[in-house]
């Protein structure tokens, strides 16, 4: 399973290995499936309970599906995925990987998220154009993370050269936002790994982003270990790392 979602009324799973999605109606009737392509990796329910999944396989940023697996169909254009290229890639193939990419609804927003390079697409309704987000550019605490974090990425990186065989060589990439999901008070949260010397020293932290205005509220926990994965606001749960054991925070 790679990713889920969920409404009032549904629970629905992607599950990438099999290529299919699994729609559990939360009342206790039938679950139903069907099948997807392989490429997608993230998967987000709509309020009008259809099925929201990314990378698009066509003309489209998102593909969506009705509940009972017909496309229906699509949100943004395809290049509007966040992503970076480099002069001489394949651009069209980079989108179709779209690694690290997230989607998940917003109130009547839809967001697609690069957790790998920090990049962020906002799709605010119908009429109004897509807004592209820099969260490096426009984080002044990410990049101080990631300047620290700099030197020993690039140590990592040489020791994976070294052990490579030639053929393929892993890349060492570090991403700071994980379980990103909406906020019941309407904002975007993460579970964050901040930067090696602050995770040494202060463990993991809970963020929420105001998508419009770029603000961040950051909260930590008393325990270096939890926080691996965290939701909600304002009592937030979080998952203790070495136990997976849940636990209760009041705000």
């Amino acid at each position: 399973m790679t990713d889920y979602s969920y409404s009032r009324a549904s629970v629905v799973f992607l599950d990438r290995g099999n290529t299919k999605v699994l729609v559990f109606p939360r009342r206790g009737s039938r679950v139903t499936q069907f099948p997807v392509p392989a490429a997608y990796r993230s998967i987000a329910l709509a309020a009008d309970e259809t099925v929201l999944l990314v990378p698009g396989t066509g003309a489209h940023a998102v593909d969506v599906y009705s509940a009972a697996g017909d496309p229906v169909g699509g949100i943004g254009a395809f290049e509007e995925l966040p992503v970076r290229c480099a002069p001489n890639e394949d651009c069209e193939r980079t989108r179709r990987q779209c690694m690290g990419c997230v989607v998940r609804v917003l109130g009547d927003a839809v967001l697609v998220m690069n957790t790998e390079l920090d990049l962020m697409t906002v799709f605010a309704g119908e009429g109004r154009p897509a807004r592209s987000l820099d969260l490096r550019a426009r984080l002044a605490r990410l990049r101080e993370w990631i300047a620290t974090d700099e030197p020993l990425l690039a140590r990592m990186q040489e020791r994976a050269d070294a052990r490579s065989s030639g053929a393929t060589v892993p890349v060492v990439l570090k991403s700071y936002f994980n379980n990103v999901h909406a906020s019941p008070d309407g904002r975007l949260a993460f579970s964050v790994k901040p930067a090696s010397p602050v995770l040494q020293s202060s463990g993991y932290q809970y963020s929420l982003l105001d998508v419009e205005t770029l603000e961040v509220e950051s909260v930590g926990f008393s325990d270096h270990s939890h926080g691996l994965r965290a939701t909600g606001w304002q009592t937030v749960f979080g998952v203790q790392r070495g136990t997976y054991a849940i636990y209760r925070f009041q705000d």
